[in-house]
């Protein structure tokens, strides 16, 4: 075997490692991203589930409906002088906002999040849709990215996911 016969070997299995280390690489980068995808969404889940939220949710369920007949609540949430003791309409809205922010730049996955949120997050503007026109008077931008979130979820298509949960998938050969 000549020199350049052993040279060229040599390149082409030097070219053979680097193109295995990047398909490595890239494999690697990509779990990692998985990986931080489900924390987001675990951590997103949490603070979903928990007491202030569950209490904010409740109240724009309950209370809010009520309270939008009286002009004093109406002209705060106008005025921008929100006491978010009182208003905590507020903390939901800033809840979906912060997601649908966090989906609209790519930063949390946006199947995952339209699958999850499809119903909460309509469901959410509906009932908060008062308040975005009576707060967008002061601020019109105000929840933009909640509103690219519900429309992100009534743009996905029904999921099979759902059809699958109570049908599971048996192997007839085991």
């Amino acid at each position: 075997m000549t020199w350049e016969a052993v040279g060229a070997l040599g390149s082409i299995s030097s070219a053979v490692v680097i193109a295995a280390t990047a398909v490595f690489g890239y494999r690697q980068l990509r779990a990692l991203r998985l990986a931080a995808q489900l924390e987001g969404f675990l951590q997103i889940q949490r603070e979903l589930d928990s007491e202030v939220m569950n209490d904010a949710r409740s109240f724009v369920t309950f209370e809010l409906p009520e309270l939008l007949k009286n002009e004093q609540f109406r002209e705060e949430l106008a005025s921008g002088r929100i006491d978010r003791r009182r208003h905590k309409e507020i903390l939901l809205g800033n809840f979906m906002n912060s997601i649908g922010m966090l989906v609209s730049y790519g930063a949390l996955d946006d199947n995952l999040f339209t699958e999850y949120y499809a119903y909460i997050a309509p469901h959410a503007w509906e009932d908060l849709r008062p308040v975005v026109e009576l707060v967008r008077r002061k601020a019109p931008r105000t929840w933009n990215h909640f509103e690219y979130l519900v429309r992100k979820c009534e743009e996905r298509p029904a999921s099979s996911l759902k059809d699958k949960a109570f049908s599971p998938q048996v192997d007839p050969t085991s």
